[in-house]
C-alpha cells in the first residue's frame, strides 16, 4: 500500500512541506530565522516580548537575544525607556548566577508551529478552505489536509484538531497585514 496524496489538496500540501523543509528558506529547517518574526510579536506587546525573552534566557536561542539587543540598543538611541520586560531582561543579562536551561525542544516546535500556521494559510488561500474540520461538509478542511501531508513528512503525527489548535494561537501572526489590537498570543 502506497501513501500518496488523494486528493490535489494533499498533493498542493505534500509539495508546499517539502519546498519549505529545505534549508533557508524553509520554516520547517533549523536553519530558517525567526527573527522578524520575533522582532514583530515582541513589538506587538509585553507579552510577546516577554516570551522572545523567555526563548533568549532560557533556551539559550541566539536569534531571540539578538532580537531583544537590537531592540534595546534602538530604545537606547532614542533615548526612550527600555520598559519592563527589556530593562529585566538587560539585568538579568549581566547577572553570571542566572544558568541557562538546556534543550532546543521550545524552539523547535515553535519554528514547527509558525510552519505548520503558513501550510494552513497557504491551504486557505489557494483553495478556499475552512480552517477547522466540519464533519457534516463533504469538502475537507485546511486543518485535515494538513495534518494527513505533515504526518506523510515525517512532522507529525499530528491530527487536524492539533492542526486546528496551532492555527488559533499563531494563525494572526502570520496573517498578511497588522496583529489584531486585541490578540494576546499563543500563550493567552
Amino acid at each position: 500500500m502506497t501513501n500518496l496524496p488523494a486528493t490535489p489538496y494533499e498533493a498542493f500540501a505534500d509539495d508546499w512541506i517539502k519546498q519549505y523543509c529545505e534549508p533557508v528558506v524553509g520554516v520547517f529547517h533549523a536553519s530558517y530565522s525567526l527573527k522578524n518574526l520575533m522582532r514583530l510579536w515582541a513589538l506587538h506587546n509585553p507579552l510577546g516580548a516577554d516570551e522572545i525573552v523567555m526563548f533568549a534566557e532560557e533556551y539559550g536561542s541566539q536569534e531571540a537575544a539578538e532580537v531583544l539587543r537590537d531592540l534595546i540598543t534602538e530604545r537606547l538611541d532614542r533615548n526612550e525607556s527600555l520598559g519592563a520586560v527589556l530593562g529585566g531582561y538587560e539585568i538579568r543579562k549581566h547577572n553570571p548566577a542566572r544558568k541557562r536551561k538546556s534543550g532546543p525542544g521550545k524552539l523547535d516546535n515553535a519554528r514547527r508551529d509558525i510552519g505548520i500556521s503558513l501550510l494552513v494559510y497557504a491551504l486557505m488561500k489557494e483553495f478556499g478552505l475552512a480552517v477547522h474540520h466540519n464533519p457534516a461538509s463533504t469538502r475537507p478542511s485546511c486543518s485535515t489536509v494538513a495534518a494527513a501531508s505533515l504526518t506523510r513528512a515525517g512532522l507529525g503525527p499530528i491530527g487536524h484538531r492539533g492542526v486546528a489548535k496551532v492555527w488559533d494561537r499563531l494563525g494572526p501572526l502570520v496573517m498578511p497585514g497588522p496583529i489584531p489590537a486585541g490578540y494576546l498570543g499563543p500563550l493567552a
